[in-house]
C-alpha cells in the first residue's frame, strides 16, 4: 500500500462511528500513477446505512478504475442503491454470479469492482462468524490502461 486515508461517515444516531478505508496498492514501479483504489467500510445497520451507502458508492464511482469496494454494507440484495450500482456501466458485483446460492441470496457483504475482471468467486459458511467467508479472485481487465 501506498497512499491511505480513514474516511469518517456522517452519523444521526446510534453509538458508533462508521468510516471508509480508502487505499492505494501500486500497479507498476516504474510509474506512480499506476494503481489500485481499494475502498473497504462497515456501514450501519439502521438509519444512517442509507446516507453513508451514498457516500461510499459515490466514492467508488468517482475514483479511477481499477478500483474495488468491499466490506459489509448491512444491505440486502434488494437494496435499490446497490441494484443501481450494479446496473452501472463497467461495474461487477463480485457475488452476483452466485445468487442461485442461499448465501448470495441473503449476504451483506459485497465486493464491487471497475477496470478489473472477476474470475472466481465464493462465498463459504463458517462457525466462526455470523457472515460467511467471501473471497474473490481478480485480474485486470486491461493491463496496458494502468499506463
Amino acid at each position: 500500500i501506498s497512499n491511505w486515508k480513514r474516511v469518517p461517515l456522517d452519523r444521526v444516531n446510534g453509538n458508533g462511528y462508521r468510516n471508509y478505508v480508502e487505499c492505494q496498492v501500486p500497479l507498476d514501479a516504474k510509474d506512480p500513477h499506476a494503481y489500485l483504489t481499494i475502498l473497504v467500510t462497515h456501514l450501519d445497520r439502521k438509519t444512517d446505512r442509507q446516507d453513508q451507502l451514498r457516500v461510499v458508492i459515490r466514492r467508488f464511482l468517482e475514483i479511477p478504475a481499477p478500483a474495488i469496494l468491499m466490506g459489509d454494507l448491512n444491505s440486502k440484495i434488494t437494496e435499490p442503491q446497490l441494484i443501481a450500482l450494479a446496473n452501472e456501466p463497467g461495474v461487477i458485483d463480485c457475488f452476483g454470479q452466485l445468487v442461485q446460492s442461499d448465501l448470495a441470496r441473503k449476504r451483506i457483504d459485497w465486493v464491487f469492482i471497475r477496470g478489473l475482471e472477476c474470475l472466481k468467486s465464493q462465498l463459504q459458511p463458517t462457525t466462526a462468524s455470523d457472515h460467511p467467508i467471501g473471497w474473490v479472485e481478480l485480474e485486470l481487465s486491461d493491463p496496458q490502461s494502468i499506463r
